[in-house]
């Protein structure tokens, strides 16, 4: 994944859990006691404290989340049912956190197509 394709993903994922983007000082408004920070600053790709409340956001959307470990290669899975046999998002590396980071990302350009976003 590309420095860019990080900072884009961190920042839809910024937006998509409420913050608000000042593209002019290029700064997020978290809005945690109106935190301001830069983009260059969110962890959402790195932190399992960051991306986790994202998870549990998308679960209180109706969806099933599954992070399965296979040998070498871990999965998220983002399933609108559980009788879905393919994942309708998904992410595959050797590291837990860059695939839940990819099916999260691939959640939320879904999400935005529904809402007309």
């Amino acid at each position: 994944m590309s420095e860019q394709e990080i900072l884009d993903g961190n920042k839809l994922i910024a937006e998509f859990m409420g913050a608000k983007y000042n593209s002019k000082l290029d700064l997020v408004n978290l809005g945690a006691n109106h935190k301001l920070v830069g983009i260059n600053e969110l962890q959402y790709h790195s932190s399992w404290d960051w991306i986790m409340p994202v998870v549990d956001k998308i679960r209180k959307t109706g969806k099933i989340v599954l992070i399965e470990f296979h040998d070498e290669e871990v999965v998220c899975q983002i399933r609108h049912t559980w009788e879905s046999l393919v994942a309708d998002f998904g992410g595959s590396s050797n590291n837990q956190i860059d695939a839940t980071y990819t099916a999260v990302v691939e959640f939320i350009k879904w999400h935005n197509k529904q809402q007309g976003k």
